[in-house]
């Protein structure tokens, strides 16, 4: 693992083919993974600053795992010890299609969260684009998607699996029954979402047998 600055990350994959008048599919491809990437750290970095920034012995910091994958790391640390960290994955791990029905990939990034603790969860960074500007719509805690207390859970999480042909995010609801035990969920449903009003709207929810 080594640090790199996330300025130096960011120029490095944006200087792929600059000097050419016409981008091809994969230089596109890189764009919209600089974008995304830069947008979910300073989403972080505005958390940090808001909440950590205060204390002088606090930091933030962005790791990255070398050239053969693009994995960003932020870390809240004031102790040097255990802080938050939140793990951007790779761009294979994007899930893109189409959400907001104009013909254009939008993305779906699951980054990895945890608190310092052993209880750890989801952060959905939802992108869209619109007329011809990839933006951050929003991010979204598996917990809230999970949709579990309003369906007869106590509590669980969302776990996206794909953008589906129709637009609609789709992914599993583990959701826990008063008795179970912290490792097993008993309550599963096949969730789906959509884009409506720039916003993540429930679609459906069926119950998995």
């Amino acid at each position: 693992m080594k640090f790199m600055p996330l300025a130096i990350l960011v120029i490095l994959l944006a200087s792929c083919g600059q000097n050419k008048k016409e981008k091809t599919v994969t230089e596109a491809a890189v764009d919209s993974t600089v974008f995304i990437t830069s947008a979910i750290v300073d989403y972080y970095q505005q958390h940090f600053n808001k909440e950590h920034a205060a204390d002088p012995k606090n930091r933030l910091r962005v790791d990255t795992t070398g050239d053969k994958e693009i994995q960003v790391k932020t870390m809240f640390d004031s102790t040097s010890a255990e802080g938050s960290l939140n793990i951007i994955p790779v761009a294979a791990k994007f899930l893109k299609g189409d959400l907001n029905a104009d013909k254009r990939n939008d993305y779906i990034v699951p980054v990895y969260s945890n608190g310092g603790g052993n209880v750890s969860w989801t952060e959905l960074f939802v992108f869209t684009t619109t007329n011809g500007q990839l933006n951050l719509l929003k991010m979204y805690s598996s917990y809230d998607l999970g949709h579990c207390e309003a369906t007869g859970g106590i509590d669980g999480q969302f776990f996206p699996e794909k953008i589906d042909s129709s637009g609609l995010l789709v992914g599993e609801s583990a959701c826990y029954a008063l008795n179970d035990p912290s490792c097993c969920p008993t309550i599963k449903w096949t969730t789906r979402y959509k884009v409506s009003n720039n916003t993540l709207t429930l679609a459906d929810q069926v119950k998995k047998n």
